[in-house]
């Protein structure tokens, strides 16, 4: 019975033991484990459980295995029932550990060992005769030096034909807890590499050639010619001959569109049509606008209420091929634009008449 309760306990370690755990950077240095552990003796021995006392020294493999070579000893006192006395053991060993993960907070194995067992019964003859250890242990790293505490559960079958009459061998279990101490310094782990540099790259959204993180005018149409903030670049026209220019007085658009007012509209209808009509000369239509708002946004808006001015005048039976439209945007104002009498003077369209 009790046998099958530390069967059941070494069966819940296992599931312990089996968590996955990050390993770290292999210690190869030799260790020397003292360790203390409990004794529970095989019913057949008619012996008290007691403590035993073990050092093994060895050291890692491979990120999987450690090699350990044991010595060991327990006295364990028979009942008065069996005779009295006590049994007597010592021996040497060799265990293989097999290593779920290695990880400084918690370090699983398995262990697998094969012992040579002298067993000395009151002090009389004794016996040596081969064992086997199986069981579970971890590994906990209490120190920088890499002294770890060391616990484990084994089960130990002690192929002992002779100490108890009529039994060929005998199965104990040892509860321990010990020290695992290394030689030499701890290792180094290798300098970590430097992450790269992070390099910004610099987006050109509309690919004028200027980056977006200054460009003030985004979103030109491909191919177009910009200056150094993104902005169109307006290569100026072969020179012409202007006759005269008349500023267009009233001739007013609905609020930041290029409709035409009505006002604007009877305007052109009589006075700008009459004057057209008056005279075969070509003529160019100039928007302006004042520097409220984006100087791309100004530019476009002006470019398209020369071009209505246009369309209204063609409508009105004036032929497009003598009307050409610019838009200047902001950039020649004739008034102070920090003024709202200024700005309304720089809103305006004005009429060319080239001479021929």
């Amino acid at each position: 019975m009790k046998n099958r309760s530390l069967a059941i306990g070494l069966t819940a370690l296992l599931g312990v033991a089996a968590a996955s755990v990050s390993a770290e950077e292999l210690d190869t240095r030799w260790y020397i484990a003292p360790a203390v552990s409990w004794m529970v003796a095989d019913d057949n021995r008619h012996a008290k459980d007691d403590v035993a006392l073990s050092v093994s020294v060895g050291k890692a493999l491979s990120e999987r295995w450690n090699l350990d070579f044991r010595v060991f000893w327990d006295d364990l006192d028979r009942d008065a029932a069996a005779g009295g006395g006590d049994y007597e053991q010592y021996g040497a060993g060799i265990d293989a550990l097999m290593f779920w993960s290695r990880s400084p907070s918690f370090s699983p194995f398995l262990i697998v060992g094969v012992n040579a067992i002298n067993t000395e019964v009151n002090n009389g003859g004794d016996e040596t005769n081969p064992g086997l250890d199986l069981g579970l242990g971890f590994l906990r790293q209490i120190n920088e030096t890499g002294m770890a505490l060391r616990s484990e559960v084994r089960y130990r079958k002690d192929f002992d034909n002779d100490s108890v009459p009529g039994k060929s061998h005998s199965n104990d279990w040892l509860f321990t807890v010990g020290l695992n101490i290394p030689f030499g310094p701890a290792p180094v782990a290798p300098p970590a590499e430097e992450a790269p540099p992070v390099q910004f790259v610099e987006v050109d959204f509309d690919n004028d050639g200027v980056e977006d993180s200054i460009d003030k005018c985004p979103n030109t149409p491909p191919g177009t010619t910009v200056d150094e903030f993104g902005c169109p670049l307006h290569v100026a026209p072969a020179p012409v001959a202007v006759k005269e220019v008349i500023i267009l007085e009233g001739v007013n658009f609905e609020f930041d569109s290029a409709k035409l007012t009505p006002e604007a509209k009877e305007i052109l209808k009589n006075d700008t049509n009459a004057l057209l009509n008056s005279t075969d000369d070509k003529a160019i239509l100039d928007g302006h606008t004042d520097s409220i708002g984006p100087a791309a946004y100004n530019q476009g808006l002006s470019e398209r209420r020369a071009a209505s001015v246009k369309a209204y005048l063609v409508e009105g039976g004036i032929d497009p091929e003598r009307l050409t439209t610019e838009g200047h945007g902001e950039s020649k104002p004739i008034a102070d634009n920090t003024t709202k009498e200024g700005r309304a003077k720089n809103r305006r369209v004005e009429l060319k008449l080239l001479e021929d």
